[in-house]
């Protein structure tokens, strides 16, 4: 919270933090509210998110995985700043994965 106070920065998932984990929501349940985001891609990559910090992992198919690495990645950081950045390109790759999953569908090849 203090850093987020000297760099002017939105404090989140901190349990002082207004965008926070409450219940069966998550902290990026709070930022799409908050910001009132509408992308497709987001709501897939917030509900995986949800099964995965949240009891139910069975939300999306990927919930389960994507906790076992969060942890993972965790365990291999002691501190916050490598965690984030760690964990920051694999919500990236999951974020590019949500697209292409909602994303339209590529035309049929045309017969010859």
């Amino acid at each position: 919270m203090a850093y987020a106070a000297e760099h002017d920065a939105t404090p989140f998932h901190h349990p002082q933090a207004k965008l926070k984990n409450t219940g069966l929501r998550t902290g990026f349940d709070a930022l799409i509210a908050e910001y009132n985001l509408s992308d497709p891609a987001l709501t897939v990559l917030q509900l995986a998110l949800r099964g995965a910090e949240t009891q139910d992992r069975t939300l999306t198919p990927w919930s389960t995985g994507l906790r076992a690495i969060g942890q993972g990645l965790r365990s291999l950081h002691a501190e916050d700043a490598a965690f984030v950045a760690e964990m920051g390109r694999v919500l990236d790759g999951l974020l590019r994965f949500c697209e292409d999953l909602v994303g339209p569908a590529a035309p049929a090849a045309k017969a010859d």
